[in-house]
């Protein structure tokens, strides 16, 4: 390899560092504050009451507005997601008037760390939008993992393997996915980092026949990415 080409891949490599951890307090300002909306929703459960959507307005919390300036936070409780998560991509961005609006999703169980998850992804969305770069779902990566038949094979496909694991682990693995995974990583979330180690138990047995090192060190190449 050329010199220049390693010195432009280093480059390259301390960039995308500095952009994945650069910015998890930016992301989760806004924790403490989905937390006491969670927690209003869990008295509905408990009464077997609807859960009606949550509405945070941004300027209503200055501080954290100031941080990062969500004009409208949706949450949405769902109690047959346990303490399960998601940002939706889809509906996130700015409306007519300019506001910037997040859509989360979230189970009455979510911990911390999966708030912080959705958090930092729809803040590097929102990072990329309000500077007029390309969305995260009209990235290449955003694509193809959040729409058309990855999405429908993987959320209708079952857990046929070894396919499940495979694709599991291409999610888990993908850049997209990556810096919220570092997120876990710092609230040292220990079933978020076992589910990225369980990816890679597949029962193919082209993956079974591999050696107790070989599959090490592709557990150790999937750490260093995360």
């Amino acid at each position: 390899m050329k010199i220049s080409n390693i010195f432009r891949e280093i480059l390259r490599e301390q960039s995308e560092l500095k952009e994945l951890f650069g910015v998890s307090f930016n992301a989760r300002i806004w924790n403490p504050i989905i937390r006491s909306q969670i927690r209003l929703a869990k008295t509905y459960i408990k009464n077997s009451k609807p859960v009606p959507d949550l509405i945070i307005y941004g300027k209503n919390y200055p501080e954290q507005y100031k941080v990062f300036p969500i004009d409208a936070l949706h949450i949405y409780i769902n109690p047959k997601y346990g303490n399960g998560a998601a940002y939706d991509e889809n509906k996130s961005g700015y409306d007519e008037n300019k506001q910037y609006h997040v859509y989360l999703h979230f189970g009455p169980l979510v911990n911390e760390s999966g708030i912080n998850h959705e958090l930092r992804h729809s803040y590097e969305d929102f990072m990329r939008i309000s500077r007029g770069g390309v969305p995260m779902k009209n990235t290449k990566e955003g694509s193809l993992l959040f729409g058309g038949d990855f999405e429908k094979f993987y959320m209708e496909g079952g857990r046929n393997e070894p396919f499940h694991s495979l694709m599991m682990g291409l999610y888990l693995t993908s850049k997209i996915e990556r810096s919220g995974y570092s997120e876990s990583v710092y609230d040292n979330d220990a079933p978020a980092i076992a589910l990225i180690k369980n990816s890679m138990k597949v029962s193919d047995s082209a993956f079974q026949r591999a050696s107790p090192e070989m599959l090490k060190i592709r557990w150790d190449e999937i750490k260093k990415k995360l």
